[in-house]
């Protein structure tokens, strides 16, 4: 599903944007939330926990890309959550070039033209198995 030269790619950037997992999650969240202000309201108003998850779910889900049946059960539970969220399937578009801003920015000459191609398509793998998922819930 995704080539093994882009899994590389991404689990190789990704160990070096975990060092400070924090700073790329608060860059991620202040972008997020001047790009889609309506979507502020689905988080509390102290991030630190929201931060400290989303970094662990980006690690294991950069970790599981080695064997995708490993961490699809817990993207689909993931995606049927985000639904009592109050997540829409079109908000995963702005989250992902959010993310990939922020990957950008934190990673800068890091993030080379190559990583950025393979983070999103990553990123477009993980989404849609996130967005079936919460079709399913609600259909």
């Amino acid at each position: 599903m995704i080539p093994s030269n882009q899994r590389q790619l991404v689990q190789s950037t990704w160990r070096i944007a975990k060092r400070d997992a924090d700073g790329l999650t608060r860059l991620f969240y202040g972008r997020l939330f001047e790009a889609a202000p309506a979507v502020r309201g689905l988080f509390p108003d102290d991030m630190d926990d929201q931060r400290a998850k989303l970094a662990a779910v980006l690690d294991a889900a950069v970790v599981g890309l080695s064997n995708l049946n490993t961490i699809m059960t817990d993207l689909h539970a993931l995606g049927e959550r985000h639904v009592a969220y109050g997540a829409e399937p079109e908000h995963y578009p702005v989250v992902g070039e959010t993310l990939l801003w922020a990957l950008d920015k934190h990673l800068g000459e890091q993030f080379t033209p190559e990583a950025r191609e393979a983070w999103s398509s990553t990123i477009d793998v993980l989404a849609s198995v996130m967005i079936h998922a919460q079709e399913c819930a609600v259909g």
